[in-house]
C-alpha cells in the first residue's frame, strides 16, 4: 500500500488508464451484441490489474476518481473506434458505491448525448452496494434509455442480494460458475435454476470467462442469452470481430 500510494496518485493525476474491449455475442447466432470495456494501467508494473488499482483507491478514499475517469475514458475510446463498434452496445464497469457528481454527470451527458442509449452500466456484485446510488443509476439508465447489468454473479459475498433488491436488465455469470461447467452437474443445475427465475423477470444472462468449446456448448444448451470469454474473443484496443470458426460452432454446437 505504501509503495502504491505514489503510483496511484500519479496514475489518477495523469489519468494513465486505458481500456480494451472484449466482445459479448449472441448465444444463438454468434452476432456481436456488445463490447465490455476492461481497464488497463499505463503507469507501472506495480498496478498490474484493475483489482489492485481499486483496492489502492479504496484504501486512499479515491474511488470516486476511478469512477469518473472510467466513464469519461471509456467513451473517449469508444469515439475513437465508433466505426468498428457498429451497432454494438458498450458495457462500462461502475462502482456500486459511487456515482458521478451532478456536475460531472451533466458534462458527460452533454458530451456523449447521442450515444447514451448504447451504454450498459455494469455493477459488480462483489462490492458492498449503496441502495440509494444504485437506484439513482437505474433512474439515469431509464432517462438515457440504456441498461443496467449485474457483474460477477455467483462470486459476491451476498450471492444474489443485489440481484433480488435491484432487478437488472442483464446478469453476468462469473467465471467461478462457467469454468468447467461442462463437467459439473452442480454448476449446470445452478444455471438452470437461475435461468428459470430470470426468464420470468425478463432478465438476460451473460456467461463470461468461457475458455473452452465444451464450456461454450454446455452454456448454449442450458439456454444462456450471451457469451463472453477468451474462447469467444480476446480483449483488444480496437474492437475485433468474431472468428468464422467460433460463429459456426455457436450456430451448430
Amino acid at each position: 500500500l505504501l509503495n502504491g500510494k505514489w503510483e496511484l496518485d500519479h496514475l489518477l493525476k495523469e489519468e494513465l488508464i486505458d481500456f480494451v474491449f472484449q466482445p459479448i455475442v449472441n448465444a444463438r447466432n454468434g452476432e456481436i451484441f456488445a463490447y465490455e470495456a476492461l481497464m488497463r494501467s499505463k503507469n507501472s508494473d506495480l498496478l498490474t490489474s484493475p483489482e489492485i488499482i481499486i483496492t489502492l483507491a479504496d484504501s486512499q478514499a479515491k474511488l470516486y476518481d476511478i469512477e469518473r475517469i472510467t466513464w469519461f475514458k471509456v467513451m473517449e475510446a469508444f469515439q475513437r473506434y465508433k466505426e468498428d463498434f457498429g451497432d454494438a452496445k458498450i458495457f462500462i464497469n461502475s462502482l456500486a458505491s459511487h456515482i458521478l457528481s451532478d456536475q460531472d454527470l451533466q458534462r458527460f451527458e452533454d458530451k456523449y448525448k447521442s450515444d447514451l442509449h448504447r451504454i450498459v452500466a455494469e455493477i459488480t456484485e462483489s462490492e458492498q452496494a449503496d441502495e440509494k446510488i444504485i437506484r439513482k443509476k437505474q433512474r439515469i439508465a431509464e432517462r438515457w434509455n440504456s441498461y443496467i447489468a449485474l457483474d460477477d454473479f455467483g462470486s459476491g459475498y451476498n450471492l444474489g442480494v443485489t440481484f433480488l433488491t435491484f432487478c437488472p436488465d442483464f446478469v453476468k455469470l462469473d467465471m467461478v460458475i462457467t469454468r468447467g461447467i461442462d463437467r459439473d452437474l452442480n454448476r449446470q443445475n445452478f444455471v438452470k435454476a437461475l435461468l428459470q427465475y430470470t426468464r420470468s423477470r425478463k432478465v438476460r444472462i451473460i456467461a463470461e470467462g468461457i475458455e473452452t468449446k465444451a464450456e461454450m456448448n454446455t452454456l448454449i444448451e442450458l439456454g444462456v442469452d450471451y457469451l463472453q470469454g477468451y474462447y469467444i474473443g480476446r480483449p483488444s484496443h480496437k474492437p475485433q470481430s468474431i472468428s468464422p470458426k467460433v460463429i459456426r460452432e455457436i450456430c451448430k454446437p
